[in-house]
């Protein structure tokens, strides 16, 4: 018949802590473990996989066990276990029968031990304890009174002062060993599961016995590290203090900035309000010269009723020239409401204001578009073959971001709504790439054979001149084939522009001849204009006003009325650019960009004479 000590050794046992069980659970294999040793065993077996798990092996055999109720924290399956009824009965038999002395066991006595002897694992009386102690041999065993011991296995939390320092891994667990392989203090459940294979591991009861010197050099190196910690604290600390004085600095200076831009804007709103007040009293405060103006305009216009050919154009000419003298006197000539809101006076009096050349560092650019009000996108080559995007802030002439493209750039648009860049490349190549302060997402939208020239958009819809045709495609879905509007006389072998008249609802293009024509988007043709200063005109563009600025590649740039009847040269030749290869708006029509190799030259619209 086995015997207390035996069926506590064999039965009582869990096998991951090795000491008694406490809230025993049973798993299906019918191996039983401390609830909490079971659940400490099922969370370092997750953090392992670095995964959730779905179910997890028995530590004694390995079979595989799956949890009641998966979808529960790891932390809450070993709860969910049965609970071994049959283990905590005999435990709690057990505890009722008192332990013999195992010395007088040996010569057939029976007697009831109060102590243990840790090193021989035995149990003794109060005489054989006598005995035992007098042996040289055992001096130096460590005697644990049983009653203790029992305390220490009966309840379910030890006490405190039984135990040294908690294992930050099993919380549950005391630290009991050092793993010198790892540097790493131990429990049993450290042992069993992470320090298995390791060769120098020692009980820390042992390392009692290291050297002198080692504990010497030890206490030494924690001292430094001490003396280094409160070295590297000052020094944080007085970072701090550095920061917070700077963080301050900040703040007063940033508080002091913020003031001068609302001083500054109410003053502009003041400005604004005063020039509003203006123009709503002008009826009043200068009647006498409205009327005046509006007499001489009555006098002009029966002079050209009696005037033929020539001459009566020219007299009607005159009249808005006149119209401005009382224009001026009526609104000062630094009027920001006036300049901002009034549009061109006639079309004789549209000028370009040369305002700067941005050096591209010998980049060959051959089209452009604004992507803000400071940055510009401009398009060309490097080389022969390959093509790049450069965006340029205008302000500082700073490149803000570039971009490789498989091949020459020859036109570009850019969408506001959606932020996307559309590039027309040579060849058949066309790309779309988002940017906001950077490109990105560059994807290939057309896959044929045709070659691309001159792209525009309008209401979400992008518009692009394929081999002689001229092509649409919703923004929307740009995976989509190109869908023909109508054809054209115009070759996409050389450069060619294509542009929205936003004001009109309309489009216009460049021909094969040099031509400016001006079609409705099912191809319906408004008008076509070309004379003999018209050269080589290869791009195009449209003010918010419907005035038509053409590009001409030998250098100088033309001006077309909105009927397409009138053309003006407002510039000769650029500052710096022998070709003008393209030119675009800003959002607002104020300023006009010309790119051509090496340059790009920024001019403002306005009016004045000629």
């Amino acid at each position: 018949m086995a015997t207390v000590g035996q069926i506590e050794q064999d039965v009582f046992i869990c096998p991951v802590c090795l000491e008694t069980l406490t809230s025993p659970k049973s798993l299906p294999c019918l191996h039983t473990f401390c609830e909490t040793c079971i659940g400490e065993f099922i969370i370092s077996t997750e953090q392992r996989a670095e995964q959730k798990l779905s179910n997890y092996p028995c530590p004694v055999c390995r079979t595989v066990v799956t949890p009641t109720n998966p979808e529960d924290k790891t932390s809450q399956w070993a709860a969910s276990l049965p609970h071994n009824f049959t283990i905590s009965s005999l435990m709690d038999n057990s505890e009722s029968v008192k332990q013999e002395c195992h010395l007088c066991k040996k010569r057939d006595k029976n007697s009831d031990a109060t102590q243990w002897c840790r090193d021989c694992t035995e149990a003794l009386c109060e005489e054989c304890l006598q005995f035992h102690g007098l042996m040289k041999l055992f001096a130096d065993h460590k005697i644990v009174q049983i009653e203790n011991m029992d305390i220490f296995y009966s309840v379910d939390e030890p006490d405190s002062s039984m135990r040294s320092d908690l294992c930050p891994v099993h919380t549950s667990k005391v630290l009991e060993a050092f793993c010198f392989d790892h540097q790493d203090l131990c429990c049993v459940i450290c042992l069993t599961l992470q320090h298995r294979k390791c060769e120098h591991v020692q009980a820390m009861e042992e390392m009692q016995n290291l050297k002198n010197h080692r504990i010497n050099a030890l206490v030494s190196e924690v001292n430094d590290i001490k003396v280094k910690v409160e070295k590297v604290m000052k020094e944080k600390n007085d970072e701090k203090e550095k920061l917070d004085t700077v963080f301050t600095e900040i703040e007063a200076e940033v508080n002091k900035f913020i003031s001068s831009i609302k001083d500054k804007l109410d003053s502009l709103l003041a400005l604004f309000i005063k020039g509003l007040n203006i123009t709503q009293a002008s009826s009043v405060l200068n009647t006498s010269l409205i009327s005046e103006a509006k007499l001489v305009k009555s006098a002009k216009l029966d002079q050209v009723e009696n005037i033929d050919g020539l001459i009566a154009l020219e007299s009607i000419k005159t009249i808005p020239v006149e119209m401005n003298k009382y224009i001026e006197q009526l609104f000062p000539s630094d009027s920001s409401v006036l300049s901002k809101t009034h549009p061109f006076s006639s079309f004789d009096s549209i000028i370009l204001k040369y305002v700067k050349a941005i050096y591209l560092n010998g980049f060959d650019a051959y089209s452009g578009v604004f992507v803000s009000d400071e940055v510009i996108v401009v398009g060309g080559k490097v080389g022969k073959l390959i093509g790049k995007l450069k965006a340029i802030n205008i302000s500082d002439e700073r490149i803000v971001d570039e971009c490789p493209v498989l091949a020459k750039v020859k036109r570009l648009t850019f969408d506001f709504k959606s932020e996307s860049l559309f590039v027309s490349c040579s060849g058949s190549k066309l790309y779309r790439l988002k940017f906001v302060n950077v490109f990105n997402s560059q994807m290939k939208i057309k896959v044929d054979n045709h070659r691309n020239g001159g792209i525009c958009i309008s209401d979400g819809l992008l518009y692009a001149i394929i081999y002689k045709t001229v092509q649409k495609l919703s923004l929307e879905n740009v995976k989509q084939p190109l869908e023909k509007c109508f054809e054209t006389n115009t070759s996409c072998k050389n450069l060619n522009g294509l542009e929205i008249d936003s004001k009109n609802n309309r489009l216009l293009h460049t021909s094969e001849n040099s031509e400016v024509v001006c079609t409705s988007f099912d191809g319906r043709e408004i008008f076509r204009h070309k004379d003999e200063h018209m050269k080589e005109t290869k791009s195009v563009s449209v003010h918010s006003e419907g005035i038509i600025f053409a590009g001409d590649k030998t250098g100088p740039i033309h001006i077309i009325s909105e009927d397409g009847r009138q053309r003006r040269t407002v510039l000769n030749s650029c500052d710096k650019l022998k070709k003008v290869r393209d030119l675009c708006f800003d959002k607002s029509g104020s300023r006009l960009a010309v790119f051509g190799r090496g340059y790009i030259e920024l001019y403002d619209v306005c009016t004045g004479s000629g």
